[in-house]
């Protein structure tokens, strides 16, 4: 298993050179808008000017989905305010295909008295890690583009399926409730049904469940410097309790979506970017990600 990242080194990348050994202070001349001195944009005989290649969305990017949401959980608060970072590589197709998304990790934090915007962290907040196993899982997002010159992604949906597979409607079958089901398999291969989650706070122990999250993105356009595609997205989260070495793990506190607040931030990376990378960089990475519309 894996502990949430709660803190990530201070690393930043290259999109052209030595990306994995560059300082902060390299960041901007690291990513250049045309690496290597590519065209620009030529004017066709119609008199159109294509997408320069660091333009178009095709390539490989490092992606943030920041989701808020609200949970009611018994004995630590009424209304704690949670928000997830998942952090992912994904792979736009040069030839118009499917987008691919590639799991990395989920950073968590949890306020627990939300109402108070000068309360300090809560140390003792609840927490849990995610299965080690769950990193490089992929999920093929169906996005079909109309040329591979586009510089917009198009609006998709993104289906994470956590320790259960072979749904006829993965966004939409109820997740099975029990481990005796044919659908639940055992993916972090720990020996329990579905993914093992290990709770620190406030109760101790593991938790086995099955859990769907789907993302709907708002098509969004690449930035003007070729390094950004930013919008929002709209989510749900579900989970299923199959079990627990404390019984009092199975009852689940269910994720309420935020009106507001839920976006998602790509940053252009080179091809061989790993997980690894990703969860080392992503504090830096992502520092200077604009908003969603600028």
């Amino acid at each position: 298993m894996m502990r949430l990242a709660w803190v990530f080194l201070l690393l930043v990348a290259s999109a052209c050179g030595d990306w994995k050994s560059s300082g902060p202070d390299r960041l901007r001349d690291a990513y250049p808008t045309s690496c290597g001195g590519e065209d620009s944009g030529t004017p066709a005989p119609d008199g159109t000017v294509a997408a320069a290649p660091s333009e178009r969305v095709a390539g490989t990017w490092a992606a943030r989905v920041v989701q808020k949401g609200r949970m009611a959980i018994p004995t630590v608060c009424d209304d704690c305010l949670l928000t997830l970072s998942d952090l992912a590589v994904v792979v736009v197709p040069s030839d118009g295909g499917s987008v691919l998304w590639r799991f990395c990790d989920q950073p968590m934090d949890m306020d627990t008295t939300p109402a108070d915007p000068t309360d300090p962290p809560d140390p003792d907040a609840p927490h849990s890690t995610v299965p080690q196993a769950l990193a490089n899982a992929g999920v093929s997002a169906g996005a079909a583009f109309a040329s591979p010159a586009t510089v917009r992604l198009p609006p998709h949906r993104v289906v994470w399926l956590w320790g259960v597979r072979d749904l006829t409607d993965p966004a939409g079958d109820p997740l099975p409730e029990s481990a005796d089901s044919p659908k639940v398999f055992d993916q972090d291969l720990d020996g329990h049904p579905g993914v093992t989650i290990r709770v620190d706070r406030p109760l101790e122990g593991e938790r086995y469940m099955v859990r769907r999250a789907v993302w709907d993105l708002a098509e969004a356009a690449v930035s003007p410097d070729g390094l950004w595609v930013v919008g929002t997205l709209t989510f749900t989260v579900e989970e299923r309790a199959l079990g627990a070495d404390n019984p009092l793990l199975t009852v689940l506190a269910p994720i309420t979506p935020k009106a507001t607040g839920n976006t998602y931030a790509m940053r252009r990376v080179p091809p061989d970017v790993t997980c690894e990378d990703l969860r080392s960089l992503a504090a830096t990475l992502f520092a200077e990600a604009p908003s969603p519309g600028h």
